[in-house]
């Protein structure tokens, strides 16, 4: 039975959270050769019904014990064939990112990756969940590892996931603010890798590309000094004259709010707290519930 996130509290699991985790993986081990793929489902549900008991931030000791080990199973259902496994596993990813936060950075560049290669397959209800695991990873992880670890998809051989790197990327950056973005050490790979996306063959990549970088120029002009001056160079090293020429036109040419247009809505996601708290990256881990991150 797929269970909704809201729903999950009202059912926590029983006995000591030990004997939870290794029953469930030992279920989920058994793999689709077994045939149990119904028991692996609910092993699953298992899992997300005893993440969503642990208090934000602060998972049981028995989790993070094992929480290298469930990422990796939990990747290969994400993965999986079975479209009911493959979503329900992508819904434990997107719970585990609001509910444990910065534990999970250790393992958020194996995770991404595969993220990226669900969200920008033709399947409408996985892809769906996949997006909405990347926008609570990029909530709920530090931003610097959520820029690298989106930018390191960048690259990926299939034009499909570039795009949806680029957008999950530019989202990303609008949510921590364009004014602190130009700020970051990060904004020199940011640079290079809108740079590079830049003249993609798809137009949703140049989109999210072009939103970026106008919004970054645009605060850079705001801010004057040495901000606009660090831009500036990295613009001239990652972007032919011309690219450039058209994004500082861009930028001058309409008024602040109409171009570039919002990024692309996609769907809402489930979750436990208010809406634009970001309590989780500013401030005590897990202090408060990260918000359900605002779609693309």
């Amino acid at each position: 039975t797929e269970l909704r996130t809201e729903d999950l509290s009202s059912y926590p699991p029983q006995g000591a959270t030990e004997t939870t985790v290794t029953r469930a993986m030992v279920a989920l081990r058994g793999g689709d050769r077994d045939g149990d793929w119904a028991a692996q489902f609910e092993a699953i549900n298992t899992l997300r019904r005893l993440f969503a008991s642990q208090p934000v931030g602060a998972p049981d000791a028995a989790i993070l014990a094992q929480l290298h080990a469930l990422n990796l199973l939990l990747l290969q259902f994400s993965d999986s064939l079975r479209s009911a496994l493959a979503k329900n596993a992508s819904m434990a990813f997107r719970e585990m990112f609001c509910s444990m936060g910065k534990h999970m950075e250790a393992d958020v560049d194996l995770i991404t990756p595969v993220l990226i290669k669900k969200c920008a397959e033709s399947n409408g209800f996985i892809a769906e969940e996949a997006n909405r695991a990347l926008a609570a990873m990029a909530v709920c992880v530090s931003e610097g590892r959520a820029i690298g670890a989106l930018a390191g998809c960048a690259s990926h051989r299939n034009p499909q996931a570039r795009a949806k790197a680029a957008l999950h990327l530019s989202r990303a950056l609008e949510g921590m603010g364009w004014s602190r973005v130009l700020g970051m050490r990060e904004l020199d790979k940011v640079v290079q890798v809108f740079g590079a996306l830049n003249s993609e063959g798809l137009s949703e990549t140049r989109i999210a590309t072009k939103h970026g970088l106008v919004c970054l120029i645009r605060e850079a002009r705001r801010q004057g000094g040495d901000a606009q001056d660090r831009l500036e160079r990295l613009l001239a090293r990652c972007l032919p004259e011309p690219d450039q020429r058209k994004l500082l036109d861009a930028a001058s040419a309409s008024p602040t709010g109409t171009f570039p247009a919002p990024l692309e809505d996609m769907t809402e996601v489930s979750g436990r707290g208010a809406k634009g708290s970001r309590g989780s990256r500013h401030g005590t881990p897990g202090a408060v519930r990260p918000p359900p991150p605002e779609p693309l």
